[in-house]
């Protein structure tokens, strides 16, 4: 097949899988950041992009009622928040157009990955499988359809953008052509005030030219300093701006996982693996609690040596199977150095989310497209039909896990079904049904959560509408 059908291909297969998601409502922290936020509703409020008054605090959204006036963000997102500011322009209060933008955003970022390993590896097949992999791949499901979460996609579609250049920027033998340098350094300065996780994109770099240009001389001191100073110019100010100028209101209340830096530790290597678990075996990607916080403990150690194991074991053939290439070992250290910003190293808010998932996938989805490579290579007639069967299989689960975002109501009849003992998923879905007005069922979840440890103080007013209500 050639190149602009591979691409065609990629258009309609993201299109058919994600056509679903076009007609979900606002869910979850959308209410918040969009829905009842006055913020992206006046072109007003644009210079606040650089004012204190930018960043929201978590704790108010368990305070005060809406309608809010920040941006919605407790990091300095400024990008993302461009984008929103257009969205509402165009959009106003319709979800089914920033739902659109979103699966177009989606798409642009699978047809620039196909470039990116194109370029990068020179064979057809392998970035086709790859684009295809990311694009249908179910864990992705989450970072699509929640519009407040899109700035997973928005940092993933620059840093894409900046290897492009960058890889550009390094096809002269002698000469680097400086103008796709400086585009790729630019677009290393949007993905880092889009989302802070793109903060490892030199890391990256280094990396391409170390293991598929195999420029050993990138190691010396003097080239190091020559080829990447100014990304790490650019890393020292971000990080200025996030920890000095507009640092993350969210930090002070974020503590370590099970009260205790061993345990901490622990539960960084168990959520590894439970990413790594999620992205290889797709079939078990469900949607995952607000808050979900889970730690290791006597009950979960044995699992956690028993995954060690398994997929030490797995990588080790996995590297194998591939004979060893470096250009397959680049996209191994791919998914574990953007893994390192969301592992909680510094401890985040929501300590397990697919959505972090969205930019570090993109190493498994090409491991695997090598390995199928070789696969076809090898046993075609039965590679064609296993990986057929397999990309059909992904998108029926992608597919079905979008309907799970369709409204608030589904969404989280599903999450206290998943998680009983989640204490937020019982009083969103309380709340839910409190606005919807059906009190009995509102009280039996909101006295779930009291008794989990909720201490939202809007649970003192909603009981007491509730019993006016029956009063009456």
């Amino acid at each position: 097949m050639k190149k602009w059908g591979q691409i065609v291909l990629l258009i309609l297969m993201g299109g058919a899988v994600y056509y679903n998601s076009l007609f979900n409502g606002f869910v979850s922290d959308d209410h918040i950041v969009i829905e009842k936020n006055l913020f992206y509703k006046s072109w007003n409020n644009l210079p606040r992009l650089f004012d204190n008054s930018y960043l929201a605090h978590q704790n108010d959204y368990f305070i005060k009622e809406p309608p809010y006036d920040s941006s919605g963000a407790v990091s300095y997102r400024p990008m993302i928040s461009l984008f929103y500011f257009l969205d509402y322009h165009f959009w106003q209060e319709n979800p089914f157009g920033w739902h659109l933008d979103s699966v177009v955003l989606h798409l642009i970022n699978t047809l620039l990955l196909y470039y990116l390993v194109l370029l990068m590896l020179k064979n057809e097949t392998t970035a086709f499988l790859t684009a295809v992999f990311f694009c249908v791949h179910p864990v992705q499901s989450e970072a699509v359809n929640v519009i407040s979460y899109r700035h997973a996609m928005l940092d993933t579609f620059f840093v894409l953008l900046g290897l492009i250049f960058y890889v550009k920027a390094s096809a002269a033998a002698q000469k680097r052509n400086m103008g796709c340098y400086v585009l790729s350094l630019l677009c290393y300065f949007f993905a880092v005030f889009s989302r802070e996780s793109a903060v490892v994109f030199p890391f990256i770099v280094f990396l391409y030219d170390f293991f598929v240009l195999q420029q050993k001389e990138a190691i010396n001191p003097r080239q190091f300093i020559r080829r990447y100073t100014l990304f790490y110019v650019v890393t020292l100010f971000f990080l200025y701006i996030y920890f000095f100028v507009f640092p993350n209101t969210a930090l002070p209340e974020n503590h370590l996982l099970g009260g205790a830096l061993g345990v901490h530790a622990l539960s960084i290597v168990m959520n590894f693996f439970r990413y790594l678990f999620w992205l290889l075996f797709p079939m078990f990607v469900n949607v995952v609690a607000p808050m979900y916080a889970p730690v290791v403990n006597q009950e979960t150690l044995g699992q956690v040596i028993v995954n060690c194991l398994a997929f030490l074991t797995f990588i080790m053939l996995s590297i194998k199977c591939v004979r060893g290439e470096k250009k397959a070992l680049f996209f191994s250290l791919w998914f574990v150095v953007f893994f390192l910003p969301i592992s909680n190293v510094i401890p985040l808010a929501n300590p397990v989310a697919q959505r972090f998932m969205y930019l570090p996938s993109i190493g498994i989805c090409a491991l695997a497209a090598i390995f199928s490579q070789q696969l076809l290579s090898e046993f075609k007639r039965l590679g064609t039909g296993l990986i057929s069967f397999l990309i059909l299989l992904l998108c029926g689960m992608t597919i079905s896990l979008n309907m799970l975002w369709a409204n608030d109501l589904r969404l989280f009849l599903t999450l206290t079904r998943l998680y009983p003992e989640n204490l937020r998923s019982q009083e969103f879905l309380g709340m839910v049904y409190f606005n919807m007005g059906l009190d009995k069922e509102a009280e039996e979840h909101l006295q779930k959560a009291l008794e989990l440890g909720s201490q939202d103080p809007r649970m003192e007013t909603i009981f007491k509408i509730m019993k006016e209500r029956k009063g009456l």
